[in-house]
């Protein structure tokens, strides 16, 4: 709990509940510290009972009047038996460290990350064609399905949204994209080759994501502590002329400079005990990044992972609910690079929750429940009286849509 009420320090003040998480934080340090006192206690009454034990040796050794070195043995038998019970609970403790590696050693592997047998080639994927075929996937054999039965089919360079409610398996649809979770049923082709029959470097170092969030931090995008140039170009494979060229598209330096400003106009008001993370030096690829880019607001952080993509041209990428998390400003410029060059002939599979930011998209995916209840046109779908229509009113956003 310590560490959680670290990182979410800056919530707890927000609502005044220091004292609160202090008095928490001191009972599970005292319930902690009870167990120890108990150990204590248990050793204490083990080490008067075996110093009993050996005294009691010692004295029927005397009396029997054996041999010196007997009695001279018995001198030690206390600390022997002393001995032998710390050994055999230490070796009961280690050996439940030795199961748990044990359970790590019998999880099941991922699959290679090259298959030389079966290797795609070199310039795939040319057009970024996906087509599934009665997909259905589960996070473990023995839950229920999550993705049911999924097929449709998306051109080469199509822009695709898909909408749904919170489970509808939105996500879960991009993890078995890149089959971070393998589909217990059904197929995934790329321009034609069955994604399940390549390596897993082969097909996760063609294609795309940004997501919403990353797996280490809970509430930001993948940033690791560094440069601005190590998180863009992780493997030097891309000159600084086009670095600078895909944060000047973005306009990177612009955000930097309004939050600049903000944190001076801030900084006046804010007293000189006052915490703040170290800000970064705007206009240099040295710009330092710390872990999670908690430096940077979270518009930042995500338009760092969309120069990133940038960079990277795949002819595949999805975005999951990557403009969720960041203001309207933000993600009006998310979206304008979106429709620019840099993603022209990119197939886009965009997971969305502002359902305007899809009217001009190609195609719309609607899930629910792991199934798909709709698939065309934004268009073809207003006219019919379903789940996305149904989404677009409670948004308050109809009247808006149909002028677009």
């Amino acid at each position: 709990m310590f560490s959680e009420t670290l990182v979410g320090v800056s919530t707890v003040r927000a609502y005044g509940a220091q004292q609160r998480f202090i008095e928490e934080n001191q009972a599970r340090v005292d319930t902690n510290a009870r167990c120890f006192y108990y150990m204590y206690a248990a050793n204490r009454w083990f080490g008067v009972r075996t110093a009993l034990i050996g005294g009691t040796v010692i004295l029927c050794a005397a009396l029997a009047t054996v041999s010196l070195g007997i009695l001279t043995w018995t001198l030690q038998f206390g600390d022997y038996l002393v001995w032998i019970v710390r050994v055999q609970a230490a070796l009961e403790m280690n050996l439940n460290a030795v199961e748990r590696v044990d359970e790590y050693s019998e999880i099941e592997q991922e699959r290679p990350a090259v298959i030389e047998s079966n290797r795609p080639p070199a310039n795939w994927p040319q057009r970024g064609a996906i087509t599934m075929s009665n997909l259905e996937m589960r996070y473990s054999p023995d839950q229920e399905p999550v993705l049911h039965n999924v097929s449709f089919s998306v051109k080469g360079g199509e822009k695709v949204g898909i909408v749904g409610r919170t489970g509808a398996g939105k996500s879960s649809l991009s993890l078995s994209l890149f089959r971070i979770v393998e589909p217990s049923n059904g197929s995934i082709k790329i321009d034609g080759i069955d994604i399940s029959t390549i390596g897993l470097y082969d097909l996760r170092s063609k294609i795309t994501m940004i997501p919403q969030v990353s797996f280490f931090f809970h509430d930001r995008p993948v940033l690791f502590q560094g440069t601005i140039r190590s998180n863009l170009d992780p493997f030097e494979e891309f000159q600084d002329s086009e670095l600078w060229a895909c944060l000047r598209d973005i306009k990177f330096w612009e955000s930097m400079q309004t939050a600049d400003t903000a944190n001076a106009s801030a900084a006046v008001e804010l007293s000189e005990d006052t915490l703040l993370p170290t800000a970064p030096i705007s206009g240099s690829l040295e710009a330092s990044v710390a872990e999670g880019g908690t430096n940077f607001s979270q518009g930042q952080r995500q338009l760092l992972c969309l120069a990133r993509a940038m960079l990277k041209r795949s002819v595949l990428t999805v975005f999951d609910e990557a403009t969720a998390s960041v203001d309207n400003e933000t993600d009006a410029n998310i979206q304008r690079v979106i429709r620019g060059p840099a993603f022209e002939d990119t197939t886009l599979l965009s997971i969305v929750h502002r359902l305007r930011t899809i009217a001009d998209y190609d195609k719309v995916l609607v899930l629910d429940k792991g199934r798909v209840m709709q698939f065309g046109t934004p268009a073809a779908l207003m006219q019919e009286d379903g789940i996305f229509k149904t989404c677009i009113k409670i948004e308050s956003h109809f009247h808006n849509y149909k002028s677009v």
